[in-house]
């Protein structure tokens, strides 16, 4: 094949094709890449970052968690306009009795309240992954009748009252 043979008036519209198909290829990947890197991007993005002076008591600790928590059913897209109003309303209960959450019932009501989102990957807190409240002081024991609590604490014994 010599060089005059390449640039054949046959061959320029087989490499005009290839060339063409190949920048149609590479408009097509981008396309997709830029739809998919768009879709996914709430879903990767990380929320903001809390900026909230160190708090002086307990009580002020879960006001400022329970503050942030409101700013999830901005960002979080799983939740029905119904189903972002229902938790915005557990979340200002859960502010109402900020006083009297200790760590472990204010984890439990933000779990609550989250999972108004009925599904089972929405979480924010540490529980879900085990990093907290991986044991709780309840002895349990099968009877006949079924499952019974047979030994609890004094907290988790109001735990049980309240139905929690």
């Amino acid at each position: 094949m010599t060089a005059t043979d390449e640039a054949s008036p046959r061959r320029r519209p087989v490499r005009a094709a290839l060339c063409w198909t190949a920048a149609g290829l590479v408009a097509v990947v981008a396309t997709a890449a830029v739809g998919v890197g768009a879709m996914m991007w709430p879903v990767l993005s990380r929320p903001p970052g809390a900026s909230y002076p160190p708090p002086a008591s307990r009580t002020e600790a879960n006001l400022q968690d329970l503050h942030y928590l409101e700013r999830f059913a901005r960002v979080n897209r799983s939740f029905s306009p119904a189903e972002r109003a229902a938790f915005l309303a557990q979340v200002l209960a859960l502010q109402r009795r900020a006083g009297e959450l200790d760590a472990a019932s204010l984890e439990m009501g933000i779990a609550r309240a989250v999972a108004v989102a009925g599904d089972a990957h929405t979480n924010v807190r540490g529980a879900a992954w085990g990093l907290s409240l991986n044991a709780i002081p309840l002895r349990f024991a099968w009877f006949r009748e079924g499952l019974f609590v047979v030994m609890a604490t004094r907290l988790t014994r109001n735990w049980l009252a309240r139905g929690w």
